[in-house]
C-alpha cells in the first residue's frame, strides 16, 4: 500500500518512440504513482490512402480522419507504481495501427478496396529508478 510519502509526488517523464513502421514521436508528461496516463499520437497515413468502405472487414476498428481516410495511430498507456525505495514498477501498454496499401475484398458479392492493416500491440513491465533522472530504453518485439 502506498502512503503520502516523498515517493508519492508527481513524476515528470519523457516518452520517445522510434519506429520504422509507426513513426517517431516524443512527449513529456507528468503523473503520480498509481495513476495511468494515456497517450495517443495520430498522423496522416502514407500517400495514396483511400477512404474505408463501411462494408470492409473490421472497418469500424480502423482509425480514420474526418473524411474517412485511414490514419496512422499509436496509443500508449503508462502506469507506474512507486515503491518505498523510490523505484518505479511500470507497465506500458502499446497499440499501433497504420494502413499498408489496399487489397480487393469481396463482401456480399461486391468487390471492395479495403486497407491492408499493419497492427501491433504489446504489454511491457519493467522497473526503474525515479529519483536519479535515469533513462530506460524498452524495445518492443517489432523493433519499436
Amino acid at each position: 500500500m502506498l502512503s503520502e510519502a516523498p515517493n508519492d509526488g508527481p513524476i515528470k517523464y519523457n516518452v520517445k518512440m522510434l519506429s520504422k513502421t509507426f513513426g517517431n514521436e516524443e512527449e513529456t508528461r507528468t503523473i503520480r504513482s498509481g495513476q495511468t496516463d494515456d497517450l495517443t499520437w495520430q498522423g496522416a497515413a502514407a500517400k495514396g490512402a483511400q477512404s474505408v468502405p463501411d462494408a470492409c472487414p473490421d472497418a469500424a476498428s480502423v482509425p480514420k480522419s474526418a473524411d474517412g481516410v485511414p490514419v496512422r495511430q499509436v496509443q500508449m498507456r503508462f502506469a507506474p507504481v512507486i515503491g518505498d525505495n523510490g523505484a518505479a514498477n511500470v507497465q506500458i501498454s502499446f497499440r499501433a495501427y497504420t494502413p499498408k496499401g489496399v487489397s480487393k475484398v469481396t463482401v456480399g458479392g461486391k468487390s471492395l478496396q479495403c486497407p491492408t492493416d499493419n497492427r501491433f500491440s504489446q504489454i511491457v513491465h519493467f522497473t526503474m529508478a525515479t529519483a536519479t533522472g535515469s533513462k530506460k530504453t524498452v524495445t518492443l518485439d517489432d523493433g519499436t
